[in-house]
């Protein structure tokens, strides 16, 4: 067995693949983190390269409930007629806590088997995450930062042999946000919509993306913010024809304005575009449209307009005024010049 150790590496496909491709496998792999899309995608890939349709060398088990002396039983089995034998364990809870019988077995299984772990959590000092750095791999599946989503979504695109402007690429992850999965899927639709030209524009990013309500609620607070109420009123009747609830659209836009507030506070304090998104919640895209709306006012003027929001919030909260007078005062407020 090998027990040279591993780091984790900077970028965690990268490393799979190249076992994958070579065929030397690691005893055992932990993929941990927040980052769901890519842990599936890990796991798919152990799946169709070691497994494919073989299911008499091939074992998934899922859950706190999972039986670790089974596992135990299995992972010493040598594979039938066939090199390796894939146990995949899914949000088992071991990688924080549990399986020191598993580890301690480690050193005595066939090199035919390969334990990969899934997980959601992982506690450093936990017997199994000791044992995956030390004899395997450990894979960390972070949430990219916006810059280097920015760049990966950009070579992507190109790589399928599309060429995308610079403010639809920005707007489409605006759109998307983080959500590896949402920009799988929207990333599918814009290639079939300018599957002709091949070149993708701000206007088709508009078009085909799907704008979530938060996105909805930043054109209306953006429309609030540049003084145009009719535009605002225009947007807000389209949320309610979406059958959204006042008092959500009423609590979003509180936030949002308060937003506003910050982001022209620090603004005004010289802050970076990147303390800026830190402190407000706003990505790039968010911050870079939201700096000329700001500066239309001082700090203190957009904190008498939130102040207002959060008034007409609690007010319909406590049963004091009707929630569509709420909304429909805050838009006349925060419009007002």
């Amino acid at each position: 067995m090998n027990n040279a150790a591993e780091r984790t590496p900077d970028d965690p496909m990268k490393r799979i693949e190249k076992d994958i491709r070579t065929g030397e496998y690691k005893p055992i792999y932990l993929v941990y983190g927040p980052e769901d899309f890519l842990r599936q995608k890990i796991k798919q890939s152990f799946r169709d390269a070691l497994a494919g349709s073989d299911e008499l060398n091939y074992t998934y088990r899922e859950g706190p409930g999972t039986d670790e002396d089974e596992i135990r039983i299995l992972a010493g089995t040598v594979p039938f007629f066939a090199e390796k034998r894939l146990i995949l364990l899914e949000n088992t809870g071991w990688a924080k806590k549990g399986a020191e019988g598993l580890v301690s077995d480690l050193d005595a299984l066939p090199d035919s088997t390969v334990l990969v772990f899934i997980e959601r959590e992982a506690d450093e000092k936990s017997p199994l995450f000791k044992a995956a750095r030390e004899r395997g791999i450990c894979v960390a599946c972070e949430p990219p930062s916006e810059a280097d989503l920015l760049r990966s979504l950009k070579k992507s695109f190109e790589q399928e042999g599309y060429e995308i402007e610079p403010d639809a690429l920005e707007m489409f992850l605006a759109r998307c946000g983080g959500n590896m999965n949402t920009i799988a899927c929207e990333k599918e639709k814009l290639l079939a919509y300018t599957l002709d030209t091949k070149k993708i524009r701000r206007e088709d990013v508009e078009t085909i993306t799907h704008q979530s309500l938060s996105d909805r609620i930043f054109d209306m607070v953006d429309a609030m913010a540049a003084g145009r109420p009719q535009e605002a009123f225009r947007l807000y009747a389209d949320l309610k024809a979406l059958k959204e609830p006042n008092g959500r659209i009423m609590g979003m836009i509180t936030t949002q304005v308060g937003r506003l507030f910050v982001l022209r506070e620090l603004d005004e304090k010289g802050l970076s575009m990147k303390d800026m998104q830190t402190a407000t919640g706003y990505n790039y895209y968010a911050v870079k449209n939201s700096l000329p709306r700001c500066r239309a006012l001082s700090s203190r003027e957009w904190e008498k307009k939130w102040r207002r929001c959060l008034a007409y919030d609690t007010a319909h909260r406590t049963g004091k005024m009707d929630e569509t007078l709420a909304v429909e005062m805050a838009l006349i407020e925060v419009s007002l010049r």
